[in-house]
């Protein structure tokens, strides 16, 4: 009798240790498991603050250049319509646009953010396109390189150019980063993985565009858009994606994709 309770509590013990197992510790603050990489709050209370950097930013910049416009604006004239003329395809590009671009975020936009970034990031890199942290660094080397021979070429735009760097520093600095060079050296990592995920968008947007009926202009840049999102979604769906906090859910906007897995090498 007493060789058989002993057994039945090592069964116990045994199986408890395999529940323990099991259910996996994941640190504190993490909000979201994506192919077995953590999202966590911090990250999106970055991505918050990070937007309304740049929305004050891009305020500046529209106060100091006159006929500045926003993406909305842009597009009801490059359009030549109304915004009460807009059609289904249009009103989800603009929202789109501002989404990713210029609106003030919740939290839960702020994850979604951060979530298809990973998941578009990590298909990237599947497809070949992965930018080092050095490579991004040299990239944007190569860019101001090129940027400042451009505005050396021009006095008037030389001098309109300090002016708003002088501006936007300033928004910077209330940031906690002292320039524009030095924000993007502390976030080079999100740099890189935005430049990664660039390249197969690019490629992306050649595939796309055989697929798609004839258009161009704007037309084109929109239709492209709004099937890069559904593309996302869909591999949103095909990804393992884990929600750990309640606060947070995905959402939706695209269409259904009836593409399939695109080969984008």
């Amino acid at each position: 009798m007493k060789v058989k309770m002993i057994t039945v509590i090592v069964l116990i013990l045994a199986l408890s240790g395999l529940v323990g197992c099991a259910e996996k510790k994941y640190p504190e603050d993490a909000v979201a498991l994506v192919n077995g990489v953590i999202i966590n709050e911090q990250e999106i209370e970055k991505e918050i603050a990070e937007r309304k950097m740049v929305i004050a930013i891009g305020e500046k910049i529209r106060s100091l250049e006159a006929n500045s416009l926003t993406p909305k604006e842009a597009l009801i004239q490059s359009l030549n319509i109304t915004e009460d003329e807009f059609n289904s395809e249009q009103i989800r590009y603009i929202e789109s646009t501002e989404r990713a671009t210029s609106k003030l975020l919740s939290s839960n936009e702020a994850f979604n953010i951060l979530l298809r970034e990973e998941i578009y990031y990590q298909e990237a890199v599947k497809q070949g396109y992965e930018v080092s942290v050095d490579e991004a660094k040299q990239i944007l080397v190569e860019s101001n390189k090129v940027s400042n021979e451009v505005l050396n070429d021009d006095e008037e735009v030389l001098r309109k150019q300090n002016e708003i760097t002088k501006s936007i520093t300033d928004i910077y600095k209330q940031y906690g980063f002292e320039s524009e060079e030095d924000y993007l050296n502390q976030r080079i990592d999100k740099s890189a993985q935005a430049m990664t995920i660039s390249r197969m968008k690019g490629q992306f947007s050649k595939v796309i565009t055989d697929k798609l009926p004839d258009s161009d202009g704007v037309q084109l840049s929109m239709d492209i858009s709004n099937s890069w999102d559904d593309y996302g979604e869909f591999l949103l769906d095909k990804s393992k994606v884990k929600v750990l906090n309640t606060k947070y859910s995905t959402e939706l906007y695209g269409k259904p994709w009836g593409y399939g897995l695109l080969d984008l090498k």
